[in-house]
């Protein structure tokens, strides 16, 4: 278990020359899961989602010191069936050991979930008074009440799990803070957490992981690779499993496997995509 944080007694993080708050956040985003090579594509994960988000988040604090204050939310109009307001404070901080990637920005921030039982009056109302709440805790402390709508960035999320995935990780990260940090916000409905710059894990089963079969009982299929993409269609206890690279297509093709192999958790295992991908040879190529 990490040691408690307390935000305002950690180190500020700069960027170097050649980095930006977005470039460093975007790289927590494993290729796999960027939209361009390789293909077919595997389904994000919400964490996958949620770090996208996370990444475009920063790309609007990059370019404007005005709009820090934001709307997660899930569908594109209301009512929402889930949702998240928050807004981040100033300067962006390092992450600790064991809260994050260590060294890495984080960012602070105030948050208030949507409940999804309010009425239209009621969910405007609360929006009014997370932002009338600017003052609550530590953030801009000095700073004039705006009008929601004149900084407010309305965010939709590409998925109910995405916003849910943000809700988890605030959550988890509020309970990482130190009560002498948390001890300002307990009479404000505004709760404080932070966003850390993690890393998607693909070490693990699960969509985006590059594996190897093995244990096979159909000859021939032991040691093909490929990127699971999904769980397998019609098959939910099963992942669906499609090379990327042209020995392991070549290998599929031979055995007159057309679509992705759907394959059990005990035939699988997670390697390393890096010794495929090191040949020329053996990739794919771009279109």
């Amino acid at each position: 278990m990490p040691a408690k944080v307390n935000p305002l007694t950690l180190e500020k993080w700069t960027p170097s020359d050649d980095e930006t708050l977005q470039s460093v956040m975007a790289g927590k985003l494993p290729d796999v899961f960027r939209g361009s090579q390789p293909k077919p594509q595997p389904v994000p994960t919400p964490a996958a989602q949620w770090t996208a988000m996370a990444a475009h988040i920063s790309a609007i604090l990059d370019q404007t010191q005005d709009k820090r204050r934001f709307i997660l939310h899930y569908p594109q109009q209301a009512p929402f069936q889930v949702a998240v307001m928050f807004d981040i404070a100033e300067p962006v901080k390092k992450c600790p050991a064991g809260v994050g990637d260590e060294g890495a920005p984080l960012l602070v921030a105030r948050y208030r979930k949507h409940d999804p039982g309010w009425a239209p009056d009621e969910a405007k109302e609360a929006v009014v008074d997370f932002y009338k709440r600017q003052r609550d805790g530590f953030i801009r402390e000095e700073a004039a009440v705006v009008q929601p709508g004149e900084s407010i960035v309305g965010l939709e999320a590409p998925s109910k799990e995405c916003v849910e995935e943000c809700l988890r990780r605030f959550e988890a990260n509020a309970e990482l803070l130190d009560s002498s940090f948390t001890d300002r916000f307990s009479d404000s409905p505004v709760k404080p957490t932070f966003i850390a710059a993690r890393a998607v894990d693909l070490s693990k089963l699960g969509n985006g992981a590059y594996v190897e079969l093995k244990d096979m009982k159909t000859a021939g299929y032991d040691g093909i690779r490929g990127l699971i993409l999904a769980r397998a269609e019609n098959h939910p206890d099963r992942w669906a499993v499609a090379p990327i690279h042209k020995k392991h297509k070549k290998t599929v093709a031979a055995l007159k496997h057309e679509r992705p192999l759907a394959i059990k958790d005990s035939s699988l295992v997670v390697v390393d995509a890096s010794e495929d991908e090191d040949s020329e040879d053996d990739v794919e190529d771009a279109d």
